[in-house]
């Protein structure tokens, strides 16, 4: 749906428009990334990591 409102956009503005689609798993956002890195920035505060 949303692809057809671009088009219209697209059109109205006389200005062609890509959409590029990043394959699975390339997002910035990683939800799995984000809780660890969440974690272990809670519990680092500052301090060196002296384990994995």
């Amino acid at each position: 749906m949303w692809k057809l409102e671009l088009q219209r956009l697209a059109d109205e503005l006389r200005m062609p428009i890509n959409v590029c689609h990043l394959p699975p798993g390339t997002s910035k956002w990683n939800r799995i990334e984000h809780r660890l890195f969440s974690f272990i920035t809670a519990n680092w505060r500052g301090k060196p990591l002296v384990s994995h």
